[in-house]
């Protein structure tokens, strides 16, 4: 399916809260959440198990900092580029306005954590005057870990 697009980031060591993914619409280019992943490659014994906090906040009228730019990527490469700002790792979270958790789960560290859209089309929605979401770490873990995440997105 065209104007797909993701947001892949690999390796990470993550110490703190923070935004992993943020995304802010284009005018008039909503955007769909299709499907998100994280993991972590470093903890894996009971010792270490961990329970964190994901949540896609929408509604947020200032933008994290702290992180960095990222050009979505491509599905099909005869797709132009996403109109969608992308932004990622951001240490100060995204802030003011109306927040909305559109989505929370716990995710326990020894397994991946997904999120996929209920069925085709009917991801969470967010067009410009939702400001911005962002797929936000809510809590720190306990020690450093080293995570990786995708979140893939439409364009409509």
């Amino acid at each position: 399916m065209s104007r797909l697009y993701s947001v892949t980031v690999t390796g990470q060591a993550v110490t703190t809260i923070l935004d992993l993914v943020e995304l802010a619409p284009a005018d008039d280019i909503p955007i769909q959440i299709v499907h998100a992943h994280v993991m972590q490659g470093t903890d894996f014994s009971d010792s270490a198990a961990e329970i964190l906090r994901l949540s896609f906040i929408r509604n947020n009228s200032t933008s994290g900092s702290g992180g960095a730019s990222f050009t979505p990527l491509l599905h099909d490469t005869n797709d132009a580029a996403a109109a969608t700002a992308c932004e990622i790792r951001n240490t100060t979270v995204v802030s003011s306005g109306t927040p909305q958790v559109v989505y929370a789960s716990n995710w326990n560290i020894r397994l991946p954590w997904y999120y996929d859209e209920p069925a085709p089309g009917e991801g969470i929605r967010v067009d410009q005057s939702d400001s911005r979401i962002a797929l936000q770490l809510v809590a720190a873990p306990a020690d450093s870990l080293t995570m990786e995440w995708t979140v893939v997105f439409r364009e409509i």
